[in-house]
Order: C-alpha cells, then sequence, then structure tokens
C-alpha cells in the first residue's frame, strides 16, 4: 500500500503558531512590573513573531494620544481619535476596517492597531507597521491578537492597581512617620525652659530631616526684645528683612518667586531658600526662613509641609514658654491650663450634615483634661471624640494636646479605628510616663450609609438609644499610655436610624454626686434619656445639665465635666 502524506493547512499552521506565541507571551506578562515595560515587552512579543519592525503605544493624554515606546516610527501625537480603532482590533488584510484608520496612522505606515480597554476606559492603542511573514490567515490573525488584547489588558490594569497601591502605602508610611515625628517633636518642645533651648530642638530636628543647619524666626512683633531668633546666620543683619519677609502668606521656595520683587532681592542676598508662615489657631505669627540643604538636594512638597509644621508647633512652644513666665508672675497655673484647654475644643458646636448635635463642656477648679472633638473624615464620615486625661493643671492640658494634635492627623488618612486606637496608644507609651494615661471613645458616624463605628478605650461606654431600647456601647480595649503592647482593640460596628441618639460623656457626668455623696450614676443618664428621647440634641443636653446642677446643688464640682449628643436626622 502506498502511503500519502496529509497536506499540512495554513489554518492549523497558524493555530500551532499562535498558541506558541500566546504562552510565550504569558511568560512574558508574569515577568514586567510597571504598565510601560509591560507594554513594551508585548509590542516586542508580538513584533517577533508577526515579522513587523515597527511598533508603538499610544497613550491617552487630556490632548488625545502621546506616541510612546516608538521603534521605526517618528516621535508623533495624535490630537484625537475616534471609530473603531477605539475599541476594534484592525488589521492590514481586513480592508474594510483598515480603511477606518486615521489618516495619519495610515500616512505613518500603521498597519495593525489593537486598543486595550477596560472598564470602558482606553489603557493604550498599539500599533504595529506592516507585516512581513506570509501566509497568515485573517481569521487566525485576528484571534490571536484579540487573545493579545484581552491578556495584555488585564496585565496592565493590574499593574496600574499594584503600582496605586504601592504609592498609597508609601504616601502613609510618610504620614505616618510624619505623625511620629511632630508628636516627639511636640513633646521636646513641651519641656523646653528657653527660646535658645528651642532652637537647638529646631535645629536637631531640621538637620536630622531636612539636612538644614541654617534658619531664623521671624515674629510679628518682639518676644523678649527680639523680633528676629536664629542659628548659623550670624555675619548678616537678617533685621532688614522685616517687615517685607512678614507678608509671605504660604509656604514659597525663593527661586520661584518673581526676581524682580525687592523682597525676592533681600531673600537672595541672604542666600535663603526656603519661608514658611508660623501660624497658632490659625493666625500667623511669624516666618521661618532656611538656607539650602547641606546635601544640595532639591526641597520637596513633603519638606515644605514638613518644615511649616516645625514652625507652627515651635510658635505654639514660644507662646506657651511665654506663658509659663506669665504663670510665674500671676501665680496663676490654672487660668494658663484652662486657657490651653478652651484652645482645644471647638469655638462653637460644629455644624454636620445629617446630624443634629449638642455639646457642653464645664472644667472644674483644679483643671483636668477633659477634650472633645468633632473632626470631618471624608464625604458623609465624622469622627467624634472625647477623652479624658490623668492628672491635673497645665501637665494634663498640654498632654491632651498632643494627643489632640497627633488624633488630627491620623483622622486626615482615613484609618480604621482600630488602628487609630493602636497608634495614639503606642505614641503615648513612648512619650509619657506609665503613670500617665489618657481615657477616650472614638466614633465614626457615616450618615451616608446609616452606620455608627467605634472604639472604647477604656472611657465611661456611651450610651446608644434606639427604637429597640438602650445600649452601652463598650466595645474596645485597654486605655491609652499604659500597656505598650496590649491585645488587638476591636471596633463595634451599629446601624443607625433617624431618630436614633448617642450620649457620650465624661466621669464628671457619672461621679456628680448630691450632699448626701450618692452619685448621678448610669441610671441618671438612663432616666434623661428616656424622659427626653423625642426631643432636639440641644434640649437633650440642657436636661442633663439643668439635672446634674439640681443634683449636686450645695456641693462643690470635683471633676471636669463634658457631654456630646449626637442624634440623627
Amino acid at each position: 500500500m502506498v502511503m500519502t502524506q496529509r497536506p499540512t493547512s495554513i489554518h492549523s499552521f497558524d493555530y500551532a503558531f499562535h498558541l506558541t506565541s500566546l504562552l510565550d507571551l504569558s511568560a512574558v506578562l508574569h515577568k514586567g512590573k510597571s504598565a510601560s515595560e509591560l507594554l513594551g515587552m508585548v509590542l516586542l512579543s508580538i513584533m517577533g513573531r508577526l515579522g513587523v519592525t515597527k511598533s508603538c503605544a499610544l497613550l491617552p493624554t487630556p490632548q488625545g494620544f502621546r506616541a510612546d515606546l516608538v521603534r521605526g516610527f517618528p516621535e508623533f501625537n495624535c490630537p484625537g481619535l475616534e471609530g473603531p480603532v477605539l475599541n476594534t482590533v484592525i488589521i492590514e488584510t481586513d480592508s474594510e476596517l483598515s480603511l477606518s484608520l486615521p489618516e495619519k496612522l495610515i500616512e505613518l505606515g500603521v498597519g495593525t492597531t489593537i486598543p486595550l480597554v477596560y472598564d470602558g476606559k482606553i489603557i493604550a492603542i498599539l500599533c504595529l507597521g506592516k507585516m512581513k511573514l506570509p501566509n497568515r490567515s485573517s481569521e487566525g490573525l485576528v484571534n490571536y491578537l484579540s487573545l493579545v488584547k484581552m491578556m495584555t489588558t488585564i496585565a496592565v490594569h493590574n499593574a496600574g492597581v499594584v503600582s496605586s497601591l504601592m504609592s498609597t502605602s508609601e504616601e502613609l508610611r510618610a504620614q505616618n512617620l510624619m505623625v511620629t515625628t511632630m508628636f516627639e517633636i511636640s513633646r521636646d518642645f513641651t519641656a523646653a525652659k528657653s527660646k535658645r533651648e528651642l532652637l537647638k530642638i529646631i535645629a536637631l530636628h531640621l538637620m536630622g530631616r531636612l539636612v538644614i543647619t541654617s534658619f531664623a524666626l521671624c515674629f510679628n512683633e518682639p518676644i523678649d526684645g527680639e523680633q528676629v531668633i536664629y542659628t548659623k546666620i550670624v555675619d548678616e543683619d537678617l533685621e532688614s528683612l522685616i517687615p517685607d519677609v512678614l507678608e509671605i502668606d504660604g509656604p514659597v521656595r525663593v527661586s520661584e518667586l518673581d526676581i524682580s520683587e525687592p523682597l525676592t532681592k533681600k531673600l537672595l542676598a541672604h542666600r535663603i531658600e526656603l519661608a514658611v508662615p508660623m501660624n497658632v489657631n490659625g493666625e500667623k505669627r511669624g516666618v521661618l526662613v532656611t538656607r539650602g540643604k547641606l546635601s544640595k538636594a532639591e526641597f520637596t512638597n513633603d519638606d515644605l509641609a514638613f518644615l511649616q509644621a516645625v514652625g507652627n508647633t515651635a510658635m505654639t512652644a514660644i507662646d506657651n514658654e511665654r506663658l509659663s513666665t506669665a504663670e510665674t508672675i500671676l501665680k496663676s497655673e490654672m487660668a494658663i491650663a484652662l486657657e490651653i484647654q478652651r484652645n482645644l475644643l471647638p469655638e462653637e458646636t460644629p455644624i454636620v450634615e445629617g446630624v443634629d448635635l449638642a455639646t457642653y463642656w464645664h472644667a472644674s477648679r483644679t483643671i483636668g483634661g477633659d477634650y472633645y472633638d468633632v473632626i470631618p473624615v471624608s464625604a458623609g464620615k465624622t469622627l467624634f471624640a472625647i477623652a479624658d486625661v490623668a492628672g491635673k493643671g497645665v501637665p494634663a492640658a498640654l498632654l491632651m494636646a498632643n494627643t489632640q494634635s497627633a488624633l488630627t492627623i491620623l483622622a486626615q488618612l482615613d484609618l480604621p479605628l482600630t488602628v487609630v486606637a493602636h497608634k495614639l496608644n503606642s505614641l503615648l507609651c513612648e512619650n509619657t510616663k506609665p503613670e500617665v494615661f489618657v481615657t477616650m471613645f472614638l466614633a465614626i458616624v457615616d450618615t451616608i450609609n446609616g452606620q455608627l463605628s467605634y472604639v472604647c478605650m477604656g472611657h465611661n461606654p456611651p450610651i446608644l438609644v434606639t427604637s429597640a431600647g438602650v445600649e452601652y456601647l463598650s466595645e474596645g480595649g485597654v486605655l491609652a499610655g499604659v500597656v505598650t503592647d496590649p491585645p488587638p482593640y476591636e471596633m463595634g460596628v451599629r446601624k443607625l436610624n433617624v431618630g436614633d441618639t448617642l450620649m457620650m460623656y465624661t466621669d464628671g457626668v457619672t461621679e456628680c454626686t448630691n450632699v448626701n455623696g450618692i452619685e448621678f450614676g448610669v441610671d441618671g443618664i438612663t432616666r434623661v434619656l428616656n424622659e427626653q428621647k423625642n426631643s432636639t440634641a440641644k434640649v437633650m443636653c440642657d436636661s442633663f445639665v439643668a439635672e446634674l446642677k439640681s443634683h449636686g446643688k450645695g456641693t462643690s464640682v470635683a471633676d471636669d465635666t463634658t457631654i456630646m449628643v449626637i442624634r440623627i436626622l
């Protein structure tokens, strides 16, 4: 019998050829790390398989498309593209579709386009020159390139997600470092006894973070007879910068200022490179100016932010040092501590959309560390905090000031409350004595999703009143500043409905005693809540104040009293 060999078809050859190519491409996609690297490797793979000598990737820009990873083509941009090229694989052998290619691409010699589209958005358009390999079926080639499109789109999208997550992680790391650094600086400033000590602290931190050794503080008003205090800038008349430098309202790089301005010329003459205002409670009190880094490196936006934070903290510390001197003169520590406390609290009850809010704060004669705050987190989400620091007088008030500063920065990161609680505890353990601690209750009210999430850090459990009854919110963990590595904090979550009311308070409420030594207690709070459950937050808050005054009539106030009533609208 004579055996005849079965001819191999073009289609079966294409199938094996493209299958091998796809397997190779899959291996290539697992090696790439960035989106640009992946696109470059895919283009090289296709060029080698299809005998193409020209390629590029069109990347979307606000003005249209920009050619990148160009090989063989001249550099070019496309103001805009439309039609099939945005969503369909087009190859030169498909005469009908190839006619839809933009005229500019045809003139450049583009024969094939592969759009990468994810979730309706163009990631890139791969462009190939003319193919030199003959005997390729259009159907097989389209199937192959369609699979290339799908695989590459997913890989490039995932690379972008990974890159975004890594960037976010690095940003969080930098912000957490900023929180820790500023807490340390605040602690060091609190311990400083004079302006000269403050200068040494500033110098150490600027050298450690920015490698800066030359700086000066320029004040709006002279402090102890000095309007400018400085370090390592002793050979020049910096007073000549006054008052012009005090007109600076935001962080600036001198190199970016108008060279024709008189102030710019003065700053350059003194070799000043950065200037940032020093603010206290939103009021500009002076300007911090520095020379360049010893490393000659450029200043980043993060450097500017850090410098302004240092300046603001230094100005606050200088004010505190002046207040301490005034305390000695006036022999009135209580007045100073009370002022510090009041500056921590909102000047007026904040307005929160979707929430009826009322607050009450009263300091005892011995001045403790009660504190409450309302901090916007994001759209529809607000952080409510109430706390009580152990101790009395100025030390307690300053510790609460440092705690508030850390909480304000952490809140902007929109972290889970358990993470916020852990970081606050770590900062307090690292920077305070074992006998100093803080009880705190943190709650985030999400008015969009109707949800309450909270962590109770050894604080008096707030009371939530709903149509189902009364509940005490105690989930959380240990108080802050005592245990360096406590059990993980737990977060409680509750559904919120219109009319639900959350009562937050300090122990000055429950421990309010009458002439017979009987405390107002949790029962007293629950009674008022039930009596006023249909009232507004203000009426309810006023009722608590009236009941406490009536209960404690004839006795002295032994502790600070803070009340926060939150009613869902």
